[in-house]
């Protein structure tokens, strides 16, 4: 029996010599953010069509206490760390051939491993996943079930290594044969005066120099060995099993929970997706629909407040049928695809602006023309969901393609709203999968797999961007009524000129509270009135005037985040003054308040108003009229 062992290619003479640059599209996240998201991925497409549970994970941490000691690798190793301490070989932060080995396990269930194929070195015409996986770079399946479109996504598993190293063992459902393979991606290298080619093979060699994988029917002592050393939990069941051996040490236990909730919240939430996160020396955790919102609140709450209003907003959606959608007209095919009132019936626009104001949940089904050149048009869609949300702060939507969060999409934000857009139909879906960068974090209009491969391709996909942006747009302008009177009396409250407009950090008093700052009075070039606005942080105050007046007089305040450019307009996604964290404090006066205006009924001379809690970095318009004027100023 010929015994496994690694392989490197001696450089040949005949052919350039290549560097393994695929980790640079990886490089802009975390290590454990790039694993987590490809790991799944690659799992989620490999779904079984025999299964209907969902995909099961398990990730596995050896921690300091399960850590291997060197004699214990030596079946998978020993013959390989001439090449690790190579001169020039691309690692960093090598351990030494007597340290420790922590490692990682990450297994699949419910899916079909590896099939296809192992004797196929060059670019099948039919799906074969062991050559995709195992042997090639740069290329994918043709099959439009792959969420990948670059090939590459597998680097990170190397990536994670410190020693640039992982192995797979697959059982595949087409035929329940078991296959282990190792890998290494190091650099070009010279070992004993040989130079090396930077790829490294642990298995076998065929006759005509084909690296071939380790069969459980040759070799069934080494499969054993391998499965107790890692803790393998695969027996008979299909699927992938990946470990990494000596793991890079930025990944840990709890970024890897974060890392999974924040990427994949959508398919955990409708069950399409379970993932258990182990280790000998921290909790094991069971990440399902049904835990999801509690682990947020403990993982990533405190990097990010609002990732449980999304989370919240998936289960919502999640459960919706069909017939609960509101869905929009379809734009025509025969232009760019372009946002315009004529897309959503009156009777929908005041469902859905009605649904908002009220804080209620909306779901929109959003019809799109796709045409790839020299084909006929087809017909997709994909889904909104929104939620007005006074603490969405960025107001930036959550885009979900397949399963798969798209974290970096440029578009226009829309803040105070919670939302977000999911394309899951397969047009769609394939439409944006071929826009995505190598990482999948971005869409770009100028993608090798995108452009120039439809017919107003880059419309269709700003008109995906910026869905939430234009649909809040055209709602918030359906409602807007004209008031004349609004511009009798105008006060503007700018931000000082000189310094930051928000201070980085305030002095607090004895008592733990901000101060407040002195309200500043806004000079006026008109006739003495009987109130007076000013400025305070965060807000600003209406107090008695210079003139005197009679009681009782009426007030009517609208407030306004500045707009720079075009007419003055109010959006219930900014702010709304009888909402959190809006909060007005009134005295001598009785007040009525809604959306952005102010009724005041002034009952006493010494009357006060404080509005505070508006977005500092934002300047406030103010525009203020008196309803009853007393009979002196009328007749003059």
């Amino acid at each position: 029996m010929v015994q496994a062992k690694w392989h490197f290619q001696e450089v040949d003479p005949r052919y350039k010599n290549r560097e393994a640059m695929q980790g640079e599209f990886f490089s802009s996240g975390s290590t454990i953010k790039g694993l987590v998201r490809e790991a799944i991925q690659n799992s989620l497409d490999a779904k079984s069509e025999n299964s209907e549970d969902p995909v099961r994970i398990r990730i596995y941490y050896s921690g300091d206490t399960h850590a291997l000691q060197s004699d214990d690798l030596a079946p998978f190793v020993s013959e390989v760390w001439p090449h690790y301490h190579a001169h020039g070989n691309g690692l960093k932060n090598c351990p030494s051939k007597d340290a420790k080995c922590k490692f990682l396990v990450i297994e699949d269930f419910n899916t079909t491993g590896l099939n296809g194929d192992i004797y196929e070195y060059q670019r099948p015409e039919d799906a074969n996943q062991f050559y995709y996986f195992f042997r090639a770079e740069g290329q994918s399946s043709k099959s439009k079930k792959d969420r990948g479109r670059w090939g590459i996504g597998k680097f990170v598993f190397p990536r994670s290594s410190r020693t640039k190293t992982f192995f797979g063992l697959t059982i595949r459902e087409e035929d329940k044969r078991k296959y282990l393979v190792g890998q290494a991606v190091l650099k070009s290298h010279q070992v004993n005066g040989s130079f090396f080619t930077p790829d490294g093979w642990f298995g076998y060699v065929h006759e005509n120099g084909l690296p071939l994988p380790v069969n459980q029917t040759e070799d069934s002592e080494l499969f054993h060995s391998f499965c107790q050393l890692f803790k393998l939990k695969r027996t008979i069941e299909p699927g992938l099993s990946i470990v990494i051996p000596y793991i890079d040490n930025e990944i840990d236990h709890a970024e890897t929970v974060k890392a999974i909730i924040e990427d994949y919240f959508w398919p955990i939430m409708t069950s399409d997706l379970y993932v258990s996160v182990e280790g000998s020396e921290q909790e094991h955790e069971k990440i399902e629909s049904g835990s999801l919102i509690k682990l947020a609140s403990r993982f990533c709450e405190e990097q990010d407040s609002e990732l449980k209003p999304k989370i919240e907003l998936a289960k919502w959606a999640s459960e919706l049928r069909d017939a609960e959608f509101n869905i929009l007209e379809c734009p025509s095919c025969t232009a760019p695809a372009k946002w315009s009132e004529d897309l959503i019936s009156d009777e929908m626009l005041i469902k859905i602006r009605k649904a908002l104001e009220a804080e209620d949940k909306i779901a929109i089904r959003i019809p799109l023309m796709i045409r790839e050149r020299e084909k006929i048009e087809e017909r997709t869609f994909f889904d909104v969901f929104m939620h007005r949300n006074p603490n969405a702060k960025t107001g930036m939507p959550v885009f979900i393609r397949e399963g798969i969060i798209i974290p970096n999409v440029r578009c226009q934000k829309a803040r105070g709203v919670t939302s977000l857009v999911i394309a899951q139909h397969p047009v769609a879906a394939d439409f944006l999968g071929n826009a995505e960068n190598p990482a999948h974090t971005e869409w770009h209009v100028n993608s090798e797999n995108f452009k120039d491969k439809y017919i107003y391709g880059s419309a269709a996909l700003r008109y995906i961007r910026n869905s939430v942006s234009n649909l809040l747009k055209i709602i918030d302008e359906s409602s807007e009524q004209e008031d004349k009177t609004l511009l009798l009396d105008i006060f503007s409250i700018p931000f000082p000129s000189e310094g930051s407009r928000r201070p980085s950090k305030k002095p607090k008093t004895e008592s733990g509270e901000y101060p407040e700052i002195p309200p500043q009075e806004i000079p006026s070039s008109s006739k003495p009135k009987p109130y007076c606005i000013g400025k305070i942080q965060g807000g600003f105050t209406i107090r008695p005037g210079e003139n005197d007046f009679d009681l009782p007089l009426t007030l009517q305040v609208n407030v306004f985040y500045d707009r720079h450019g075009g007419k003055v307009k109010y959006s219930p996604y900014d702010f709304r003054l009888d909402k959190p964290p809006i909060k007005v404090i009134a005295t001598g006066v009785k007040g009525n308040y809604i959306n952005n205006r102010l009724k005041l009924d002034i009952v006493q001379k010494d009357f006060k108003v404080t509005v505070k809690g508006f977005d500092e970095k934002r300047d406030l318009l103010i525009k203020a009229r008196l309803i009853k004027e007393d009979t002196a100023d009328a007749k003059a």
